[in-house]
């Protein structure tokens, strides 16, 4: 318990570093299959539940803050675990669509209702179906949203196909080669 007070005191911190614009990141490039086999693994694998990671091969690296991404990706993967049966799939995905890369993750909970979809990422938001079997602040979505609008993406929600939900997130590409960060986006 005290882990988990210690850590929503954490996030509440961020939360309103990121209100008043004072959060810091640190950008540059960011190799994503490696952080999304890890973040996989580390929040994943522990509770005892499948995941598949599906990267397309060549994925360039992405322009972002590596450590709010995992960040991001982890909350995402907790979620999952937290809304999807014990034996039911998580599927992690990343690949280029343009100047970007959205990266998904998918999980095989009972999805979210409509009337909830508008108000998922504000804060303190909770689906009030779920509120009564789950527990959570209400907090990580909001963060989520933020941290991807801060480095220059978006993050959305969807229904997955056959139940579940599907959240995405998209980072812009790093812009030339590897090295060349002159040329890279600014955000």
């Amino acid at each position: 318990e005290s882990h988990r007070l210690s850590r929503l005191i954490q996030t509440i911190r961020g939360v309103s570093r990121l209100e008043a614009g004072r959060l810091r990141l640190h950008l540059g490039p960011v190799a994503l299959e490696p952080l999304l086999a890890r973040a996989g693994a580390a929040t994943l694998g522990p509770v005892g539940y499948s995941w598949t990671l599906q990267a397309e091969p060549g994925l360039p690296p992405a322009w972002a803050d590596e450590v709010r991404v995992e960040e991001v990706v982890r909350n995402l993967l907790e979620n999952a675990a937290k809304y999807s049966p014990v034996g039911t799939d998580v599927v992690v995905s990343a690949k280029q669509v343009g100047s970007e890369v959205i990266v998904a993750v998918l999980d095989g909970g009972p999805g979210i209702p409509a009337a909830s979809l508008d108000h998922i990422f504000d804060l303190f938001y909770r689906d009030p179906t779920m509120a009564r079997t789950v527990a959570g602040s209400g907090i990580g979505l909001f963060v989520c949203r933020n941290l991807a609008e801060a480095m220059g993406g978006r993050m959305d929600v969807a229904p997955g196909r056959g139940g579940g939900a599907l959240f995405t997130f998209s980072l812009s590409v790093l812009a030339g080669d590897e090295g060349d960060l002159a040329r890279a986006p600014v955000r």
